[in-house]
């Protein structure tokens, strides 16, 4: 039985360690050929899926309630088989020949000493690196890649009664196929810049206190001596009542920033915004981004098909596919879209041991 105290104090670290780590929200197919040719290149956009659903840590009424999420939200990732998953998110990269990849929740999971027993200390025992153990697989199906933008998202250490901290770093990332490069393309003009609208939560078993979850964008150019590319990753705020106000805001931002570019622009990521349902209350922040000048890669190349690419079941073990929204997009301004397609989305892509390889399924899209 936890006493008052006891509570009183473990609120207490739980607010040190916030302090800590300042920045995060809580406590964020038919393979196309090797074709270069008139300027093509093949993007896609993937939502890693950080393993596990922090809702029940905002939820939480109690510190004690608090605590069983944060332990129920550890028990989820592992039980979710980052590593396995990784590998056939990497296999749909490799069979599809992908050029430049956003991805998003590229997210490293620490443990270290627990705070319940001690004063904080920043856990730094990596269990999971998403990014790096995605280019490894990536490397044992012979198609190295290599991070070439990595901007970092929320970053907040919790107290579990497992017996350590867990930590979650969050980024999102562009990666680049190191053949591209290696064939006279070259990579210029890193940009990073968060967001000056964020979304702030507040968590009531924690007092009241006020988080913010981290969202921005990271950028590059891409030149191969003919013609230049501006390439952009980022992940939208989601609001769980699906009020659309900071997305929308988040979009404007985006599009007075990376977006003004003069070369063909290509915006990768999970926005937020079901793009199939003009009612949805998310769906403004769709249309700020075509009125912005930019063209849905998936709508060019598909009319109005469905393209579903969110959500699976938090455990990933859903037998039949969850899909019902379209959130990960591909927006272009200045190219031509040749084709797009969905991965990730079919029974036959599950893994061995029968999970989704990420809650969202990947699109890709061949532009010119």
């Amino acid at each position: 039985m936890v006493t008052r105290t006891q509570v009183k104090t473990m609120r207490m670290a739980v607010l040190g360690l916030l302090a800590l780590f300042s920045a995060g929200w809580m406590v964020g197919s038919t393979a196309f050929a090797d074709d270069h040719s008139g300027g093509r290149i093949r993007v896609m956009t993937q939502n890693l899926y950080d393993g596990t659903d922090r809702t029940g840590l905002l939820e939480a009424t109690s510190f004690e309630s608090f605590l069983a999420a944060v332990d129920f939200a550890y028990r989820n990732l592992i039980a979710t088989r980052p590593n396995e998953r990784l590998a056939a998110i990497a296999a749909e990269i490799s069979a599809h020949t992908v050029d430049v990849v956003g991805l998003h929740e590229a997210a490293i999971w620490r443990t270290g000493a627990s705070s319940l027993a001690g004063p904080p200390t920043p856990a730094e025992t990596v269990q999971f690196d998403f990014l790096q153990i995605l280019l490894d697989e990536l490397g044992k199906l012979g198609q190295d890649y290599v991070a070439v933008a990595v901007l970092p998202g929320l970053d907040v250490q919790l107290p579990s009664t497992l017996g350590f901290d867990v930590r979650l770093t969050d980024r999102d990332a562009i990666i680049v196929r190191k053949s591209l490069l290696a064939g006279g393309y070259q990579v210029s003009n890193l940009q990073e810049q968060d967001y000056l609208s964020q979304k702030v939560y507040t968590v009531a078993s924690l007092n009241g206190a006020q988080v913010v979850e981290r969202s921005g964008w990271a950028s590059v150019d891409l030149a191969d001596g003919k013609s230049t590319w501006r390439l952009v990753t980022t992940h939208l705020a989601f609001d769980p009542l699906f009020d659309p106000t900071t997305a929308m805001a988040q979009a404007s931002e985006l599009l007075a920033t990376a977006g003004q570019s003069d070369s063909p622009t290509v915006l990768l990521g999970d926005f937020n915004t079901d793009a199939n349902n003009s009612h949805d209350s998310t769906f403004p922040t769709y249309k700020t981004i075509l009125k912005g000048g930019f063209r849905d890669a998936w709508n060019v190349a598909r009319g109005n098909t469905a393209g579903l690419t969110c959500c699976q079941d938090e455990n990933l073990a859903n037998r039949s596919s969850k899909l019902s929204v379209r959130y990960d997009l591909i927006f272009v301004k200045g190219a031509s879209v040749l084709d797009a397609q969905v991965v990730g989305d079919q029974v036959t892509d599950k893994t061995r041991s029968g999970l989704w390889p990420s809650d969202h399924a990947g699109v890709i899209a061949t532009l010119q």
